[in-house]
């Protein structure tokens, strides 16, 4: 006697829709999107190393500046060390239709191959993906409707900000204070409104001045007459550099907090109540260890004194080593994106909320959540990882 056929229900096509939708916007919410300025410095391509280590993210944008070696060789080490087949577009937006901005890209034609890691531990993932971006001017950013088709219509979750001057003793203030403060600046602006960024990470300096007062004209012009500005010099960088720092964390504070609920959603999808406020990490190290001497007999000194100095002296004043200070700048970010809160004022990080505001326009302003991160942080963030990572390259090394 044969039994009866089985039954199959079948799922109604509209709960099948609603499944797949879940699933669609779970993946989705596990795998983010990132925009790193800077990944040619010494921290930047350490905070490159610690994003393509972690599944959390699914593309990665580094934004460069148009004349400088895209990718440099900092990022293009960095991804092969860590074994990642990367398709390495540079795109290169050119506002006045210069020959000589198209002769450059022609001439970065070989940046635009895909990278193919030779570590032994490689692999084919293409996960995440990382996409370069080179624009000729960054100080104004926020303002430029004809951005590459990359940084077009982006919604992403996390920018971190490590561009900067790597010897401002060489330039006159007002350059200095121009990338320092107007670049940067802009870049805030822009990963506040136009890409509605739920996380800012901003490398800064230990000691940076909290209530700093904004350079004058006189002080920018320097000395009035010259033809040539002329550079600062050791001395005069160390008396400013404070003082700068400052500066550049309440304009960043500022360009955070100038989001508004009202307008910013009237070209997204999502809706204005929707758009979160952001966690600006303002990660203030004080002397930071990197595999090379950058600036010769300072870093010589510097280096020694600190392995006297760093048992005796407040933690917030220790030396970090560059890889700790690029994970802890990475990780930080996965853990406010997951948990909704990192290390904060729970942990003596110096952190501030503030209410609602309204801004210059008559729109509600959510001011971001700011809190100052210092050694202490970067060791509890990341120190445990840092150190197991650091043991497997040794290993590798040793075979």
């Amino acid at each position: 006697m044969t039994s009866p056929p089985r039954r199959v229900h079948a799922l109604p096509p509209p709960l099948l829709q609603l499944i797949f939708l879940i699933l669609c916007s779970t993946t989705r919410s596990n795998a983010q999107k990132a925009l790193l300025f800077g990944s040619s410095g010494a921290v930047g391509s350490e905070v490159l190393r610690g994003l393509v280590r972690n599944s959390f993210w699914e593309e990665i944008i580094l934004v460069g500046r148009t004349g400088t070696a895209f990718p440099s060789p900092k990022v293009t080490k960095v991804l092969s060390e860590e074994g990642v087949v990367v398709d390495a577009q540079d795109y290169v937006h050119d506002d006045d239709d210069d020959d000589d901005v198209t002769d450059n890209d022609d001439d970065n034609d070989n940046d635009t191959t895909s990278v193919t890691p030779d570590h032994p531990n490689s692999n084919t993932t293409r996960r995440p993906h990382i996409t370069h971006v080179q624009l000729p001017d960054l100080t104004n950013m926020h303002q430029n409707e004809s951005l590459p088709l990359p940084l077009t219509n982006l919604q992403a979750d996390a920018c971190f900000i490590a561009i900067g001057v790597g010897s401002p003793h060489k330039l006159s203030l007002k350059s200095w204070h121009m990338i320092e403060i107007d670049m940067i600046s802009s870049i805030a602006h822009y990963c506040t409104n136009s890409i509605q960024v739920r996380y800012v990470a901003l490398l800064s300096a230990v000691d940076a001045e909290d209530h700093p007062e904004p350079f004058t004209e006189d002080e920018l012009e320097g000395g009035k007459g010259d033809e040539e500005e002329r550079p600062l010099g050791w001395w005069n960088m160390l008396k400013y550099y404070a003082r700068m720092k400052g500066l550049e964390d309440r304009a960043v504070t500022l360009a955070c907090s100038s989001r508004d609920h009202t307008t910013t959603a009237s070209s997204s999808t999502t809706a204005s109540s929707n758009i979160p406020s952001i966690h600006l990490r303002l990660f203030q190290p004080s002397s930071i260890i990197t595999e090379e001497e950058r600036y010769g007999w300072v870093d010589w000194t510097l280096f020694r004194l600190h392995k006297v100095l760093d048992p005796i002296l407040p933690t917030k004043y220790h030396s970090v080593k560059v890889g700790l200070l690029g994970m802890a700048m990475a990780e930080d970010a996965v853990d406010i994106l997951t948990n909704g809160d990192g290390v904060d004022s729970g942990d003596d990080a110096d952190s501030t909320s503030h209410g609602p505001t309204e801004n210059l326009s008559g729109g509600e302003t959510s001011p971001p959540r700011v809190t100052q991160l210092s050694y202490d942080h970067y060791v509890r963030i990341a120190g445990s990882e840092f150190e197991r990572k650091k043991e497997d390259t040794d290993s590798r090394v040793e075979l």
